[in-house]
Parts: structure tokens; sequence; C-alpha cells
């Protein structure tokens, strides 16, 4: 009979979740260039990027598009605290929560990794991620000021420092 509640449960929670995250004035989406809300969408939550995306992190990561001069394509942008369990390797206080992170993917050109890298640090981002091979082809990014302001990288599956990672990557591109 327990079986029966949980999709009663799921929707009940989502409901509470909507509430306790109220959305925010969303005019200032008019002035992103390159990127709209839904790129930012929660695949369980249409409308979720609009709503619960960080306005500084998007601005940030908007200027670091133009600044590259080749598309970002969004892996991942906000994801409810549901969502975000199921994903592997997602941590449970996760700034994509909050809508304060998202992952920028740079295949099918290993190229692309070295313009949208530099492109944003250039922007000032101190918690950055970087993957490659079996943990995934993306950079993190966000602008949490609660969570440690380090980066972190992970090269086919192994923690690896920055330099590490970079210097790897300069090998194979």
């Amino acid at each position: 009979a327990l079986f029966l509640l949980i999709p009663t449960m799921i929707v009940g929670l989502y409901h509470l979740m909507k509430k306790i995250y109220k959305p925010k004035n969303t005019d200032w989406w008019d002035s992103v260039i390159h990127f709209t809300p839904k790129e930012f969408d929660d695949p369980t939550m249409k409308g979720s990027g609009r709503e619960y995306m960080n306005p500084e992190l998007i601005f940030k990561i908007d200027s670091a598009r133009l600044n590259a001069g080749i598309p970002f394509r969004v892996n991942s942008g906000y994801r409810n605290p549901l969502y975000n369990a199921t994903k592997t390797g997602a941590v449970k206080n996760s700034a994509h929560t909050v809508g304060m992170a998202v992952d920028i993917d740079y295949l099918p050109d290993l190229s692309n990794f070295w313009a949208i890298y530099n492109a944003l640090k250039s922007e000032g981002f101190v918690r950055m991620g970087l993957y490659y091979g079996s943990s995934g082809t993306f950079i993190h990014v966000d602008v949490s000021k609660t969570l440690p302001q380090t980066g972190w990288a992970k090269w086919d599956g192994q923690k690896v420092s920055h330099a590490t990672f970079l210097r790897k990557m300069k090998n194979i591109t």
C-alpha cells in the first residue's frame, strides 16, 4: 500500500518546493544575449530555468560566451533537489539546486575546451570543475558564496589537480 502513496508524496513535495522556492522577477532575462531560460530548465520542471537561475551566473556566462566566440551547450542548469539526487556524482548541497551552477559541454570539438575555459576564467569564476572522459566532458561553474571557494578536476573518473588536467588536455588538443 505504501507504493500507492509515493506518487502522491512526490506531487505534494513538488508543490511544497514551488512555495518554498518562490519565483523571482525574471525580467532580467530580456537582457541575456546568447541563452534562453529553457536551456537551464530541470528536465522534470518546465520553466525552472526562468524562475530559479541566478542572474549573476547567467550574465557572467553570457559575457564569457561573447568573449569565447563559440556557442556554449548547457548540459545542466537548475536541478530540483529530487532530480539532483538521481544524478551520478551530484552532491546533496549542489549549487545547481539553487540555480547558481551550470555545466557547459565542450564537445564535439575538444579544441572548444580552451575557448570556453579561458573565457570563463576571464569572467572571474573561482568555483570551476573540469571533467574529461568517464566523468563527462564539461566545465562546471557556479557563483555560490557558501560552498568552498576552490576548483576541482576529474580525468577519466580520477581526481586530479587543475594543473594536471590542463596539462593532459593540452596533450590531446
